[in-house]
């Protein structure tokens, strides 16, 4: 294949008679992540990735084409070396030789070779630099990119990275992987970067979990061959056309549309009287226009979950949301709110355009049980292979569906060290969180929930917790971790933003309303709504 080594012949994608040239798979992945960014994240979430690249003008289309660089390492002797025959037939003999260096010797067993999202970081790292971008900037996009594949590449990983040149091909495959970035930017119509004020570029610590999970989600759609076929074409500005149709066409299929539920209990639940607690819920939800914490207190079989499932709808419909996640202690209420949720819709004659997704391990027996059809369950398995975490996508959706309902645990993994960390927490940011049974979690639980709320403050979700009287002490203290993520006062977030420990508190607003609902038995209820103005 006598054409330019920095263009057409590395391989994306190769199957039996048939490659899929990385250029094809990088325009694939950022037409669909084009058309992901209005969609995918919450609106604060968006909004402050957004942000972060305003300076460049062209926001969104800058934004996808990073994100179609995030397999840049594949350009490199140690990726295409994983089928040196078929990469020896592509690039001409300038490459041979780094080629046959990093071929995988018969017997040898496990790969060695350094991995792609590695050589990524590595690059995309310096070229931002070589741009203009700050240190923290390029850091940040680089590690969003090279961490495609579920973990963030850290600095030790890297610094052997580059003392592999074998692997990533020292200055000559470098100069090649620069060519192969300004033709992709030229085909997407974008200007030359070294033009362009990247020293005004300020990612986050929310933006580039943002763009990670925009990266992966993106990434997951355009390697399926059922939305993008291998190329059949080598004119790349046909090919961009095809590759924008594919795009439209794979993310409606997605079917991320909105959940847009009644807002009133009256509306939602016409054969019930709204119980007292279900009344205070109502109207402290009533004017949210911005993200907002709501504890409900009140003793077993007063209406809470009712009145969780009302606040979630306000808040939906108030801050233009997808839908809600409902995370509940165990399988067995999880499969109880499903059988309400889905009662809800048909009432609501919404059940044929909304689906509720099981979002639990045991999710596949429940439904089978109940002669479900499997592909509506979210059960997520132990494994955490990028085949497993396509699977998680692309068959079961789990936390990306509009609504769901499943196990606390299916949140709490969004802040421990598993793989993807960054597509849980993104899908729950365009989601109303609503959280059953607080008082119930051990300390460990209770500590991984803090954690899930200082982060889901920090990306500006709103969270609804309902619970049985809980301590003051703990109510704090639940108040507080979201609160130090919505103003970045806790470890959550940007160091070079961060305020005191005390926060601001003239930046916070709370609002208690209590009423006595049976005097007899002098039980109380409580709902308190917090925000930030």
């Amino acid at each position: 294949m006598n054409v330019d080594p920095a263009i057409w012949p590395a391989w994306g994608k190769a199957g039996k008679d048939k490659v899929h040239p990385l250029i094809c798979h990088t325009l694939d992945t950022a037409a669909v992540a084009q058309r992901l960014i209005g969609v995918l994240a919450g609106p604060q979430c968006r909004d402050e990735l957004r942000a972060a690249f305003e300076p460049l003008g062209e926001v969104d289309p800058w934004i996808a084409t990073l994100c179609g660089l995030h397999d840049l390492g594949k350009h490199s002797p140690t990726f295409q070396g994983l089928q040196v025959e078929l990469a020896l037939a592509r690039f001409d003999e300038s490459a041979a030789a780094a080629l046959r260096q990093v071929a995988k010797r018969p017997g040898l067993g496990r790969r060695i070779d350094t991995p792609h999202g590695l050589v990524t970081a590595m690059h995309m790292r310096d070229l931002l630099r070589r741009w203009g971008a700050s240190p923290a900037t390029a850091e940040l996009v680089a590690a969003a990119l090279g961490g495609h594949h579920g973990y963030f590449p850290d600095g030790t990983a890297l610094q052997q990275a580059r003392r592999e040149v074998h692997n990533h091909g020292g200055p000559t495959w470098e100069g090649w992987r620069d060519s192969f970035v300004s033709e992709v930017i030229a085909v997407r119509g974008l200007q030359d970067p070294g033009e362009m004020p990247w020293q005004d570029v300020c990612v986050s610590s929310a933006a580039a979990v943002a763009l990670a999970a925009l990266t992966t989600i993106s990434d997951w759609v355009a390697s399926d061959t059922e939305n993008f076929p291998y190329a059949d074409v080598f004119d790349l500005a046909v090919y961009k056309k095809r590759a924008d149709e594919h795009a439209s066409a794979a993310v409606e299929r997605l079917e991320l549309r909105p959940w847009q539920p009644p807002t009133s209990f009256i509306e939602l639940f016409p054969d019930e009287k709204p119980r007292p607690v279900q009344v205070v819920v109502e109207r402290v939800t009533a004017d949210r226009d911005q993200p907002t914490l709501v504890i409900v207190e009140a003793p077993t079989g007063e209406g809470k979950s009712k009145a969780g499932i009302q606040a979630a709808a306000a808040l939906m419909r108030r801050l233009g949301l997808l839908g809600a996640y409902v995370a509940n202690p165990t399988q067995a209420t999880s499969n109880q709110m499903l059988a309400e949720l889905e009662e809800l819709l048909k009432r609501l004659g919404q059940d044929r355009t909304v689906s509720v997704r099981l979002i639990h391990s045991g999710a596949l027996d429940h439904l089978s049980e109940r002669a479900a059809d499997p592909v509506d369950v979210g059960r997520d398995d132990q494994e955490d292979s990028d085949v497993q975490a396509k699977e998680w996508f692309t068959r079961k959706k789990s936390l990306l569906v509009p609504v769901g309902v499943g196990t606390i645990d299916q949140a709490l993994k969004a802040v421990i060290r598993s793989g993807h960390v960054f597509v849980r927490l993104v899908a729950l940011t365009n989601k109303v969180v609503v959280i059953d049974e607080v008082h119930a979690y051990d300390t460990y639980m209770s500590t991984l929930l803090d954690r899930l709320l200082a982060w889901l403050g920090r990306l500006g979700t709103s969270v609804v917790m309902l619970s049985a009287t809980l301590p003051s002490a703990r109510r704090q203290e639940l108040v507080a971790a979201w609160q130090s993520g919505l103003l970045r006062c806790g470890s959550v977030g940007d160091k070079r933003q961060r305020l005191p420990v005390s926060c601001d508190s003239d930046r916070f607003h709370g609002k208690t309303m209590s009423l006595r609902i049976d005097s007899a038995r002098q039980l109380a209820v409580r709902a308190l709504v917090c925000c930030a103005g």
